[in-house]
């Protein structure tokens, strides 16, 4: 077993995320980096001098602040070519309602009162709404190598990585099933997501400890976990635009251990059928995951996940598999799952970054 490689993780990249946004006692002039700055004026009295918050969602109705150079007795307000809702004029102070837009993107905002106007260019930024539906997916995982048949010096780790994507019905689940108490071979699901950009996030654990999680193709990625049974974590990101800064405050819990009881992974290297019967310790209201992959040597040449009740045993139905062919490694990995209970503030979008324990055992086909 010398040769057996580690198994990969493979995950959707991007629960309920708080915004920072400024207080209305600390409204400043704010112009988003990289956009134009310059304030397109009829009359050098008027100015808008902020607008905050500078996000919202496509489906409008968020509240926005505006701060102008002087008071004013009334005011009209545009987000691109829309009418917003004036709710208060407060002297310099206004608040409004967003008006819908058709699609994602920066919008300029105008005011006109007291004869004069003014406009930030670019200077509010539309999401598209995310409201029930998934805005980030990914997964914190420690993973625990079990039993006889891995190297002698592979050593457990932690792995973080998500992604933020655009709105999608799906959720971490489904990376694995299609549905509850169900296998596939081979499954896939596909999302549409965000560039992955600077800055990078940084997860915070209860016990202090910070972790960069770094741009890595696909998704943001990090190894530099230390496992904590029950830990918690804070996802934080600072501002760039047009992402907001993010504080996302203990939302992702790592579950208890969770270890393979049979296959009996820890004192020889058992056989299997087609029809594994695998059997873990504990239980959870939450489903687990199993991913099962076969080998032939170093690789990896089919691979079967579920998602599936936490009551401590499954069974695969043996028709799940392409094929099978006796004598080859079989790496069964078994995943207890806390998911996130989070919103991202800027789209509203569900966040789907759970805590998962990981263990893995081998046994050999027949």
């Amino acid at each position: 077993m010398m040769g057996l490689m580690r198994p990969v993780l493979y995950t959707l990249a991007w629960a309920s995320i708080s915004g920072c946004w400024l207080s209305e006692t600390e409204v400043t002039e704010r112009i988003n980096v990289g956009r134009d700055s310059e304030s397109d004026s009829d009359t050098e009295d008027l100015r808008l001098l902020s607008v905050n918050p500078d996000q919202g969602t496509t489906e409008g109705d968020d509240v926005i602040i505006l701060s102008l150079s002087h008071d004013v007795d009334s005011v009209s307000v545009q987000f691109g070519s829309e009418d917003a809702e004036v709710l208060t004029v407060e002297g310099s102070i206004i608040s409004v309602r967003t008006p819908p837009q058709a699609a994602e993107g920066f919008v300029d905002v105008s005011i006109s009162a007291n004869g004069g106007n003014d406009s930030l260019d670019d200077s509010f930024y539309y999401w598209e709404d995310s409201t029930d539906l998934t805005g980030a997916i990914g997964m914190v995982a420690w993973y625990h190598y079990q039993g006889v048949g891995w190297p002698s010096d592979i050593e457990d780790d932690g792995q973080a990585y998500f992604r933020f994507v655009h709105p999608t019905d799906l959720t971490l689940y489904d990376r694995y099933s299609p549905e509850l108490n169900d296998c596939a071979s081979g499954w896939s699901a596909t999302f549409d997501p965000y560039p992955v950009e600077a800055p990078a996030p940084r997860l915070v654990s209860d016990n202090g400890d910070s972790i960069t999680l770094s741009p890595n193709g696909a998704y943001f990625y990090s190894e530099n976990l230390n496992w904590d049974a029950g830990a918690t974590f804070s996802l934080t990101r600072e501002e760039t635009a047009p992402w907001p800064e993010l504080s996302l405050d203990d939302a992702i819990e790592w579950p208890n251990e969770v270890y393979i009881d049979y296959p009996l992974v820890d004192l020889f290297l058992d056989y299997v059928d087609p029809e594994t019967y695998i059997e873990w310790s504990g239980s959870s209201s939450n489903p687990a995951i199993l991913r099962l992959s076969r080998y032939e040597g170093d690789e990896v040449v089919e691979t079967v996940t579920c998602v599936v009740t936490d009551d401590g045993s499954y069974t695969l139905d043996g028709g799940v598999w392409e094929d099978w062919t006796p004598e080859e490694y079989l790496v069964m990995e078994v995943g207890r799952v806390i998911p996130p209970d989070a919103t991202l503030p800027f789209n509203h979008g569900n966040v789907e970054i759970a805590g998962v324990y990981f263990s893995a055992g081998v046994a050999i086909t027949q």
